[in-house]
């Protein structure tokens, strides 16, 4: 009964995990997401599994979490908002995990996925009804009119939530080109990698457009000869077809865009390359003086002796930001969790879900800092089902 109880928790922890930062979708401050994984973990803490085997993915995130301990204290000690939260953030992946695996089986996890997929699948959708405005632009949030009218892809229109937002439908991709390798459904999933694709290319992001390049060449690698001469086929006869409709569209909107990835100056106010290069410069500068780290959401203190210097409240990426925030090991084990997910992915046997969503991610962070969330941290969750999952799920013929 208990087990049966936890997995109805979990089920619904990943049906609402897309809707986690709508308003509508809390009990007073605090959302509904975070509120069953807390029950969830309470539910079934009593039965973690004390003979887990280490792994090398969860003695690195282990590690990570001890490495993080010092920038508590420090966040802690200077009296930092919402500290204790985002080091829970950090802690509770790995132990829902530890006290999930064990209860469930190998389809009970892929249910799981598409529990997943379904939410991204609706929160997508909402953005795309904001955007056409079938929903009201402020149904949700108190938008920046001048950030909706820029005309992206979204769903909060506030300043940078375009790169936020669009960790949605990058999840969403991942999970259907898993299913879609899996021959699972392979003309639903690949009609669900399209849509997910174009909404990323929709967002203007440029890490998203990098994603989206990288997924359809990891498609198109994974398919069949014959599919994908049909899919070259009519990917050109649709380029033929709307020639200057495309190319229109390429100059106004992705030509700036694209180029701007590969430039160190910016030529144009919404880019931020020489911005981004000179808060790397800061944040190494910083971290050099002080290893350790200068304590959760506490980015911005290495400005303090520099009057009338530019803020930054991160470092434009995840990886810079908890090296200044967490310090040098911190970062270097949370970078080796990365790499053994991907690396076991790949060399492990099976059909792995982190052989996407793990580059994905990576990328991802890259160009964004979104630890300080619940469900960027939640997939972290995911991952390390999928690395004890992946060997166990073959391609179905």
């Amino acid at each position: 009964m208990k087990n049966k109880l936890h997995k109805i928790l979990v089920l619904s922890l990943v049906l609402i995990s897309g809707f986690n930062f709508l308003p509508q979708f809390k009990l007073g401050p605090i959302p509904v997401f975070q509120i069953l994984i807390v029950t969830s973990l309470l539910t079934s803490f009593y039965n973690i599994n004390k003979n887990t085997k280490n792994t090398n993915v969860t003695r690195c995130y282990l590690l990570y979490i001890l490495t993080s301990l010092p920038s508590l204290f420090i966040g802690l000690f200077l009296e930092i908002s919402n500290v204790f939260l985002v080091f829970i953030y950090t802690l509770f992946p790995l132990l829902l995990f530890l006290t999930t695996y064990i209860k469930i089986s190998k389809l009970f996890y892929l249910k799981l996925l598409w529990g997943l997929n379904i939410s991204m699948i609706l929160i997508v959708v909402v953005g795309w009804l904001l955007r056409f405005s079938f929903i009201s632009s402020t149904f949700f949030f108190d938008v920046i009119p001048s950030e909706f009218k820029l005309g992206y892809w979204g769903i909060q229109y506030t300043e940078s939530t375009r790169n936020h937002d669009y960790l949605y439908p990058l999840v969403g991709l991942s999970v259907s080109v898993f299913f879609y390798t899996l021959n699972k459904y392979k003309l639903v999933c690949l009609g669900l990698v399209v849509f997910f694709i174009i909404t990323l290319l929709a967002s203007n992001s440029r890490g998203a457009i990098v994603v989206s390049v990288i997924a359809v060449f990891l498609l198109l690698k994974k398919s069949t000869a014959i599919n994908k001469f049909v899919a070259l086929l009519f990917f050109a006869i649709i380029v033929i077809i709307n020639f200057n409709i495309i190319s229109n569209l390429y100059t106004i909107r992705y030509e700036s865009i694209i180029s701007s990835i590969f430039r160190t100056k910016d030529q144009e106010s919404r880019f931020s390359n020489g911005e981004r290069l000179s808060i790397l410069n800061d944040g190494f500068n910083a971290a050099v003086v002080n290893p350790i780290g200068y304590g959760f959401n506490n980015y911005s203190y290495i400005y303090e002796s520099r009057p009338g210097a530019r803020v930054s409240n991160s470092g434009e990426n995840a990886f810079l930001t908890l090296l200044i925030e967490r310090g040098w090991l911190a970062l270097f084990f949370f970078l080796k969790t990365f790499w053994f997910l991907y690396k076991e992915a790949t060399f492990k046997g099976g059909v792995s879900l982190n052989r996407y969503l793990t580059l994905f991610l990576f990328l991802y962070f890259m160009f964004n800092y979104e630890l300080n969330s619940s469900f960027a941290t939640f997939m972290f969750f995911i991952m390390f089902l999928d690395n004890y999952f992946a060997p166990k799920i073959k391609l179905i013929k």
